[in-house]
This record gives C-alpha cells, structure tokens and sequence, in this order.
C-alpha cells in the first residue's frame, strides 16, 4: 500500500509535464469532504493530494469511465511528514459515482454512488476516520449564473453507511453544500455535514453539532487548482481549534 501512495504522489507532481495534452472542461465533483452531483467525463482523469494536521497526507486517482460513471482510489496515512513512524492507514478507500439525471432549467443533476474513503485520523480501536465516510449516498446540484457576479453551485445529499454501526452510525446522515466564483480562477467553497450519523463516542467525544466546512479554492492553467480548507468551524468533537488543511488536483484527459 505503501507503493500506491507514492506512486500517486509522483504522478500528481510530474503529470503536468508527462501529459500536456488538452482537455475537457470539468464538473465540481466535490466540495471540501462532500461529493457533489458532478462528475469525470469519459476519459478524464485527476490525481489528488490532500495534507491534514499531524502531518497526514492523503492521494487518490480517480477516472471517468463513461460520461455517467467515474471511480477512485485513495491511500494515505499519519505522521507522513514528521520525525516519526508513519501511520498507514488500515485499507485504501473507494468511490464511485453515477449520474442519474442531467441538469436542465427545472430539475437538478441527481447522482448516486458509494464512498469507503474518510478523512483526517484513523483510529484503529474503533475502525474509523474522524470524519466517517459517506457509504452510499444520493446528492443533487444545481449551478446558477448571477449576472455581473459569476456562478453559483447549491449542493445536497443524503447519505448512509452500514459499515459504521460500532460508532453511531446505523442511520441516515444529510449534508448540505455551495459552491461561489469570485473570479475565473478563485471560488469559494462550503458545507455542512448535519452529522446525525456520528453519535458521542468515548474515543471522539462527539457532541450533536454538525461539520461546518469552508474553503479557497485556486484554480490555474485550467488543471490544477489548490486549495486552502478551514474545517470543523464549530468545533464539533470538542476540538481545540479549526482544522486547516491543503488540496492540490491536477486534472488531464487522455
């Protein structure tokens, strides 16, 4: 497993100069942690790295296999950049997705899919990430241009994971989420994840506040963008202060 992240990493860093052919504009397929109705198209494909607090890092490869159906693949872990020991993480993580329903003037994108992939820590007595993973989930979007002021994404799903009954987690969770250009490089991004799947644990102190998420999002040469994330505003899980974290994707097509 140790061999996939790197792997993943140096694609990341030198897919740039290894693949300089163009490209097809892509969708917003996820917000900080959410994933939104948007998708890979057929053909495209992104490498994403992500760095999060006690030096954790987390990469991923994710690819459209048709124009309606994408999956990915992540691999991570603690203290990556640190002193100490890594702490990999138990297993890679998955997702896919399908789009059911395109987005016309009336309705909304509707997708469904499945997430095996959480964020932040993972705790190996209670075999989960601070943030649990979605499980299968059902989002909607719809994106609206404000004239003078660029566009604007409202995001919505609901989610449920069987595999995290040991921690609260047998029944349905909903999050909410938006998405706000400022310029044609720089948006804004942020969600709420309401949480009711993730009850008071001894090993994660968790009250009944949700994940308020916002976040910076850069995005240059048409296929790399960075961002800057601020998570757990509210301070759910008792925590000493906000999160900050950093994504970096790079997106090509073949």
């Amino acid at each position: 497993m140790k061999k996939i992240f790197l792997v993943l990493v140096l694609l990341l860093v030198f897919g740039s100069w290894a693949f300089p052919q163009g490209m097809k504009t892509a969708e917003i397929k996820g917000l900080i942690d959410s994933p939104t109705a948007g998708s890979l198209k057929r053909a495209q494909y992104d490498f994403e790295v992500r760095l999060f607090p006690g030096g954790g890092a987390l990469a991923g490869f994710s690819i459209g296999l048709f124009d309606r159906l994408m999956m990915g693949i992540f691999y991570g872990g603690e203290s990556i950049i640190a002193d100490s020991a890594i702490n990999w993480n138990a297993q890679p993580g998955v997702i896919f997705k399908y789009r059911l329903f395109e987005e016309t003037m009336k309705f909304p994108a509707l997708s469904i899919g499945y997430s095996s992939q959480g964020y932040g820590a993972y705790n190996d007595s209670t075999k989960r990430y601070a943030i649990k993973a979605k499980g299968f989930f059902v989002v909607a979007g719809r994106n609206f241009k404000v004239d003078g002021l660029g566009f604007l994404g409202v995001h919505g799903g609901i989610n449920y994971n069987p595999q995290e009954k040991m921690t609260g987690g047998d029944r349905p969770d909903l999050y909410v989420g938006l998405d706000k250009s400022i310029n044609e490089e720089i948006s804004v991004v942020a969600e709420y994840d309401f949480a009711w799947n993730d009850l008071k644990d001894s090993s994660f102190k968790i009250n009944t506040t949700g994940y308020l998420n916002a976040g910076l999002r850069w995005t240059f040469a048409s296929r790399i963008s960075i961002e800057l994330d601020f998570k757990n505003i509210l301070k759910k899980n008792e925590a000493p202060g906000v999160s900050r974290e950093i994504k970096i994707n790079y997106l090509e097509s073949f």
